[in-house]
């Protein structure tokens, strides 16, 4: 499990069609990645960084972790922003909508026009 190294440790968990990627430093919880197998694809659920550990691109290095073990599946999430209140309570709200779409993007999300969800961003194989 975590160690005190300084530099980040991922440790990856898997239960069903479930996978998260946690992401220490030292024995502490910095960030988390949250993604559902769906079958045609996997669905992002969440990408959490506490508001302590914001700004040292460790959400980058959890959504690089999951593109790269994920190389040819089609991948969507929702590009909005919500409360991780039920890990770090009291947390202020994640990134705004406009820094997350701006944010996606950089990592091959795409919004998805057609969809029901005007929030919905996928990255194509």
């Amino acid at each position: 499990m975590p160690t005190t190294a300084s530099a980040p440790l991922l440790v990856r968990e898997t239960d069903d069609n479930e996978t998260w990627l946690l992401l220490y430093l030292g024995d502490t919880l910095v960030g988390y990645l949250n993604a559902i197998d769906c079958g045609d694809e996997l669905w992002v659920m969440e990408v959490s960084v506490h508001p302590a550990h914001r700004g040292h691109r460790h959400g980058t290095h959890l959504l690089k972790a999951l593109l790269n073990e994920n190389p040819v599946s089609q991948i969507a999430l929702s590009c909005d922003s919500f409360t991780p209140d039920h890990l770090w309570r009291h947390a202020p709200e994640g990134l705004a909508e406009p820094a997350l779409a701006a944010w996606y993007p950089r990592h091959g999300f795409r919004p998805e026009a057609d969809d029901e969800d005007s929030h919905r961003m996928v990255r194509l194989p």
